[in-house]
């Protein structure tokens, strides 16, 4: 793609994630692509979470091998996006989340 300047991944294992890889298309000059094994988040520049169910996706994440390789790309400094359920897996900690519920740790 000629004037591409980032690959941006949406996590895609669950929620709205037709409808973000549509929003960072619409933005230009960046390439969006899904993301549900450990290669293909080797491979953007960023990533978003979508909106979903922030138990299943944490859930997901670990079936999917993802969630220690996405908890060192964002402690290495990548950018990382969340909405809804996203932004609850983003953070370091959730009040009155599930016992079994697993968090990012990429915000206070």
């Amino acid at each position: 793609m000629v004037g591409v300047v980032a690959t941006i991944g949406v996590l895609a294992l669950q929620g709205d994630v037709r409808e973000h890889l549509a929003a960072v298309t619409a933005c230009g000059d960046v390439r969006a692509v899904p993301v549900r094994r450990s290669s293909e988040l080797d491979a953007v520049d960023a990533l978003v979470i979508p909106g979903g169910e922030s138990t299943t996706m944490s859930r997901l994440l670990q079936t999917f091998e993802l969630l220690d390789p996405l908890r060192k790309r964002i402690v290495d400094g990548m950018p990382a996006y969340g909405s809804c359920a996203g932004m609850i897996l983003l953070a370091a900690e959730v009040l009155d989340g599930r016992p079994d519920q697993q968090q990012l740790g990429g915000l206070d």
